[in-house]
């Protein structure tokens, strides 16, 4: 059985995809139809999405999103979030990523670059923080760099 990536959605990147299925992030939504990757999310995240959806998505449906099956973590502890508001500035954004350093993802996906995507963060984490475009991106010359190495292993 193949490795699947373990992706940690944050909320911007799950509305993304289930509002615009065409684009990058719904691109990475279908991956997870594909059992191509493991989807991880936390309680946090489950609400974010639910007050989201209320206030600016009515035409969604969370559940369109949990049909994937993400593996669901539940809430970080007082101490996790402790940990994690050390780490990145706003301080709104510290059970997320509380949450995403407790699973230890190969990538955290999200729009949300003005707080994951700082120096601080990333400098800070094990995993790569990165936008859906950017995921396809890595992930696809990852796969064609193997497929070249194949090649000249062949000729």
């Amino acid at each position: 059985m193949k490795k699947r990536l373990k992706l940690f959605l944050d909320s911007s990147a799950i509305l993304t995809g289930l509002n615009k299925p065409t684009g990058a992030a719904g691109q990475v939504l279908s991956l997870g139809r594909l059992d191509y990757v493991e989807f991880i999310i936390s309680d946090d995240i489950i609400d974010e999405l639910s007050r989201n959806i209320q206030k600016k998505f009515i035409h969604l449906d969370i559940n369109d999103f949990l049909a994937f099956q993400p593996t669901i973590l539940p809430s970080p502890s007082d101490k996790e979030i402790l940990l994690a508001s050390k780490i990145i500035s706003h301080q709104v954004d510290s059970p997320i990523l509380a949450s995403a350093i407790k699973t230890n993802p190969d990538f955290v996906i999200t729009w949300n670059t003005k707080h994951f995507l700082t120096k601080s963060v990333v400098t800070s984490v094990k995993f790569i923080i990165c936008t859906p475009p950017d995921f396809l991106t890595k992930t696809l010359k990852a796969k064609l760099t193997r497929v070249f190495q194949i090649v000249k292993l062949i000729q």
